[in-house]
């Protein structure tokens, strides 16, 4: 698919968008759900508080839940600090939670999908001014070379060198070094690059 074929078709992807006025009401709603958030969480939840929580799952939430219908028609063996009522509120707010979380999930799986349409869109843009100001350019428009310069550099490929090179890359980059090293000598010895090959290997520099 060519440039303008891709720009053309996101351009209906456009007119189901969420509108903008839309995203900035539903950022402000959010900012203000993580006030609420922040404001009420315990702070003291460090990173190694945090590994120590083993949270609930499906298991230990049936569980707490069996525990809560038993020991609410058995009261007279709970211990006395146990209350069934304050255990009941418990429940409930992880129901809760877990729904919040979900409805959470699927708005940040909304978020990304358009972010990830709108970003394509936004470039598929941005490419098809890049693809046509090259062509004029080339072209020889007057001053279109200047700007295309302007935008070039992100399309050139540099080589990448290994944050640890490799034993492979080590030899090679040795072996470039040992050229370049020759390759000075026979200049001041004189000797054409044609006769590189046939010339020896060690040679010798007279003290002068």
């Amino acid at each position: 698919m060519s440039t303008e074929e891709k720009f053309q078709s996101t351009e209906n992807i456009s007119e189901h968008s969420l509108p903008t006025n839309d995203i900035l009401i539903l950022i402000d709603d959010a900012q203000v759900l993580l006030d609420k958030f922040l404001d009420s969480l315990d702070q003291s939840l460090n990173t190694t508080r945090r590994l120590r929580l083993n949270g609930i799952g499906i298991s230990r939430y049936g569980f707490t839940n069996k525990v809560s219908d038993v020991a609410s028609e058995n009261m007279r063996f709970a211990p006395a600090t146990f209350s069934d009522t304050e255990l009941k509120a418990l429940i409930r707010r992880i129901e809760l939670l877990r729904n919040l979380s979900s409805l959470l999930r699927q708005c940040v799986r909304i978020v990304n999908d358009e972010l990830l349409i709108t970003g394509d869109e936004a470039y598929a843009m941005a490419l098809l001014y890049y693809n046509t100001l090259r062509e004029q350019a080339r072209a020889r428009v007057l001053g279109a070379d200047e700007v295309f310069r302007m935008l070039e550099p992100f399309f050139r490929r540099h080589r990448r060198i290994p944050a640890r090179p490799s034993r492979r890359w080590g030899r090679s980059h040795a072996s470039s070094a040992r050229r370049i090293r020759q390759r000075d000598c026979y200049a001041s010895r004189g000797i054409a690059p044609a006769n590189r090959r046939t010339a020896p290997q060690n040679i010798s520099v007279s003290a002068t």
